[in-house]
């Protein structure tokens, strides 16, 4: 059995992979949502078929001691101002497992242990879909207490005033319904599991701090994601 490497079947051994990891470009969006739509279909694609993006506010993507990849305001943004929206996010429901692995397969390999890391589980029209946002809003950080952006029905929102400079924190736990589609989370166990990454016991022990930040803020197993959203 392979340790590393993209099937139709699995991914695996994604605590291989070089950290920190990369900020992609947005050619890597774009090959991203293209490639979800190919697989799930016009007429069933979350994602329109324009590439606007969802920031409503300027800001910069650049990596950040102990937390990896973030997103930083470059303007004052005011509280209650409309920050972001999920025109880029790709839905997989409880009945497409098939087509996110399909995705998954389909793209090279370090992105899809970063979607992985990224993707989480919403409530969508009655039922649970695995979610990932195909443009810089995955890069968002986590903070369960600290958090100055909040979701809302439509978009996501500044809670308080932020500065130019701040980084754009979100509380995981308001939006993703940990447990709640097996099959996915099986899938994201499986992708970061140092059990079956080929590391020694050595390595093990040390991780990644960007995913055990992610552990820590979350209260998941380590096996899934890391600190970016």
């Amino acid at each position: 059995m392979e340790t590393t490497g993209t099937s139709i079947l699995n991914v695996t051994g994604c605590w291989n992979l070089d950290f920190p990891r990369p900020i992609w470009d947005q050619s890597t969006w774009v090959l991203l949502r293209e490639t979800y739509r190919d697989i799930v279909g016009l007429e069933l694609s979350s994602i329109p078929n324009h590439h606007d993006s969802g920031f409503f506010i300027p800001y910069e993507v650049h990596l950040t001691d102990g937390k990896g990849r973030g997103v930083f305001a470059t303007e004052k943004i005011t509280k209650g101002q409309k920050v972001w929206t999920e025109r880029h996010t790709a839905q997989f429901h409880e009945d497409q497992e098939e087509e996110f692995r399909s995705f998954l397969a389909a793209i090279p390999y370090e992105l899809a242990c970063d979607i992985l890391q990224w993707a989480y589980v919403q409530k969508k029209d009655g039922s649970y879909a695995a979610s990932v946002d195909l443009d810089d809003c995955s890069y968002l950080n986590h903070a369960r207490d600290g958090n100055n952006v909040v979701e809302t029905w439509d978009a996501t929102v500044a809670g308080r005033d932020i500065e130019v400079g701040e980084e754009l924190l979100t509380d995981y736990t308001s939006f993703d319904e940990d447990g709640k589609l097996i099959w996915f989370d099986d899938l994201a166990d499986l992708a970061w599991d140092k059990d079956d990454s080929g590391d020694d016991d050595e390595d093990e022990d040390e991780g990644d701090p960007d995913v055990s930040l992610f552990f820590a803020a979350t209260g998941r197993s380590e096996g899934k994601g890391d600190h970016d959203k």
